[in-house]
């Protein structure tokens, strides 16, 4: 009877023990899980079965202090018991997939060539929308598999495999050309011809770039982009936006713009002396290129000249409000039916930082600039600079910073420092919102100062030139390039003569309204609000 007793409390230890096992095995394996599924278990912050945009909002509400209800245990993405930034950090890079290891793709094939056997090359004398697209092309190759890209001139001893860009001495690139406003992507035996008129030669790459984008090859899987030998002009085919270029020139009238283009422009000075200025136009202003040109109004909330801070606040939030207020407008928050104070609204670029964009705003001003401070800060005043830089301070260290933020005045440095934002917010797998002012066409208008209203001009056209470029290669990409109002009132008489019909001071007139990419057909030939030019840029950061 004892035996049998003591067989039995064996067979149950022994079942105990692999019980014990089991379960232990379990926990190991659903310990040794990856970040994505501890996401997709606890990151359900509405429990409404998705884990999306919405949750993070509400995330980040919550620990800005909102009084609102949100899952405890779900929103606790690293499990440490209790719900802080570290948690909103994780839940964001999670919606944006930064969790994935590895690279997309393990090989890139191309016409069933690994694309680390070509060579790129280029025209021995590149023009800069060459030299840009060659580079994108390389970055973005490399970031998709790890695999830099070899880039060369033709003045080089050729290669069997090669992607041309451009008007280069190969024999393939020679003999075709593209159409206006088009592009051309073909194969020519091994090599891989891509062309088209200035930034349009960006379209060529954008061609494979695409492919490898949209592509359903398995993460860390080869992939296989086949480029056709048709010698045809193809017409650029936007996507849907991830990325935002939004660009503005202080004071620029549609006029400065046109002078700052010509080539060989008469100019009245102060003294009636007609002569032209010491600065010479670029003979292209490249935005005016684009498909779509139209134009907007400039109004303040009272229906009257604008400042730059009311001009970039309805362009930043798209409400209008009184000049001199940045990000607030004015309202009635004690209920008495006057509006006499003041209420903040979200900018633009804090909803793209909500959105898992990566973000960036620069400036050819001072860092207590007004157009910039439209896209960072909350205040009635622009003419508080000391709370204007703390709460720019209190920004670096929120969830809302800006990933890139440069202010410099004045500077010659804008188009690199431009190209480097680009390179910084690139790497963000959920897009970017990249603003940038010239700051100084204003304040040189407001000087009636012919020479450096064409010098700024030129510089913000340089900039635009690279977005344009960039876009180009990445089809998911919108640009809106526009101006908080005129300053001014520059006039091209009858007589061919540029001259200023104001006081330098800031006027009522329209400003252009430049826009590239999917759905900017919204600004074809026609007359917006600036109010709406921010409702499209809104829409723009949503999409995706």
């Amino acid at each position: 009877m004892k035996k049998v007793k003591r067989q039995t409390k064996l067979k149950i230890t022994l079942a105990l023990l692999c019980l014990a096992a089991t379960v232990l095995s379990l926990l190991l394996i659903l310990d040794s899980c990856n970040a994505r599924m501890d996401a997709e278990l606890f990151a359900d912050c509405n429990k409404d079965g998705k884990v999306n945009a919405i949750d993070s909002i509400l995330l980040g509400r919550y620990l800005g202090g909102a009084r609102i209800n949100i899952h405890q245990i779900a929103s606790d993405i690293n499990k440490d018991g209790i719900l802080t930034e570290a948690d909103h950090s994780l839940l964001r890079e999670y919606i944006a997939e930064a969790y994935l290891p590895g690279k997309r793709f393990e090989t890139i094939f191309l016409n069933s060539i690994p694309i680390s056997d070509y060579s790129v090359v280029l025209p021995k004398e590149s023009s800069d929308f060459e030299k840009w697209t060659a580079q994108i092309f390389s970055d973005t190759v490399k970031s998709l598999s790890g695999q830099g890209l070899k880039v060369v001139t033709d003045d080089m001893e050729p290669q069997n495999y090669e992607i041309l860009i451009g008007e280069t001495a190969r024999a393939e690139s020679q003999g075709v050309v593209a159409t206006d406003g088009q592009y051309m992507a073909f194969s020519s035996g091994t090599k891989i011809v891509l062309k088209g008129n200035d930034y349009f030669i960006g379209a060529g790459v954008g061609y494979i770039i695409s492919a490898l984008e949209n592509s359903d090859a398995p993460w860390n899987g080869d992939v296989h982009v086949d480029v056709p030998t048709e010698t045809v002009s193809r017409i650029v085919e936007w996507e849907a936006p991830e990325n935002v270029f939004y660009i503005i020139g202080d004071g620029m009238g549609l006029n400065h713009t046109i002078m700052a283009t010509d080539p060989a422009p008469l100019v009245e000075y102060g003294n009636g002396r007609i002569s032209p200025p010491e600065e010479s136009g670029t003979g292209v202003f490249w935005p005016a290129t684009f498909d779509h040109v139209g134009n907007a109004v400039t109004l303040n909330i009272q229906n009257s000249t604008t400042d730059s801070a009311a001009g970039a606040t309805a362009l930043s939030t798209g409400y209008k409000t009184l000049n001199g207020a940045l990000g607030m407008i004015p309202a009635d928050l004690d209920g008495d039916g006057v509006e006499d104070e003041f209420r903040s609204v979200q900018n633009v670029r804090e909803l793209a930082t909500l959105r898992g964009k990566a973000t960036g705003v620069l400036s050819t001003d001072k860092i207590t600039g007004a157009t910039p401070n439209a896209f960072l800060v909350h205040h009635y005043t622009r003419k508080d600079r000391n709370i204007l830089t703390e709460q720019q301070s209190a920004l670096a260290n929120s969830r809302l910073a800006c990933n890139y933020l440069w202010c410099s005045y004045d500077s010659d440095d804008s188009l690199d420092k431009f190209i480097n934002a680009v390179d910084t917010c690139d790497d963000n797998p959920g897009g970017f919102f990249i603003m940038l002012e010239e700051a100084m066409i204003d304040k040189y208008a407001e000087k009636m100062d012919y020479d450096n209203v064409i010098r700024t001009v030129k510089r913000l056209n340089l900039v635009t030139a690279y977005a344009a470029t960039y876009a180009m290669c990445h089809r998911d990409t919108v640009i809106v390039i526009t101006a908080d109002h005129e300053t001014g009132s520059l006039d091209h008489g009858a007589d061919g003569v540029w001259r200023w019909t104001g006081d330098g001071e800031h006027s009522t007139r329209n400003v252009p309204v430049f826009a590239m990419g999917y759905g900017t057909e919204y600004f074809h030939a026609t007359t917006r609000d600036n109010t709406e030019i921010s409702k499209f840029v809104f829409e723009a950061v949503k999409y995706k």
